[in-house]
């Protein structure tokens, strides 16, 4: 895996630990608002594990965030693709399609 595209999982990652906390759910109490092991949770926070776009939906609900869930999947899915673009300020962009999102 490239060092460009690790970074885009951690942050991506970070993301979603960012809505969980803006949320004020702990990893436990997210899993058990999402049926998601505990552990999965934090694997997925810190780029160990992939999450699917039903994670990701389900993750989303359960921090009040549904809004979140387009940008969030398209996210996901240019992350597993590897369709990414340095913004040249140290954290990558995403590109789908030939569109920046």
């Amino acid at each position: 895996m490239s060092s460009q595209v690790h970074k885009a999982k951690e942050a991506f990652g970070a993301r979603l630990r960012d809505l969980r906390k803006d949320a004020n759910l702990t990893g436990r109490a997210l899993a058990t608002a999402t049926g998601l092991h505990f552990t999965k949770v934090s694997r997925i926070e810190h780029a160990r594990q992939n999450p699917s776009e039903d994670d990701i939906r389900l993750w989303c609900r359960a921090c009040g965030a549904e809004d979140q869930i387009p940008e969030e999947t398209t996210s996901l899915r240019s992350t597993r693709t590897g369709k990414l673009q340095s913004t040249g300020v140290g954290e990558p962009h995403t590109e789908e399609h030939g569109r920046a999102t």
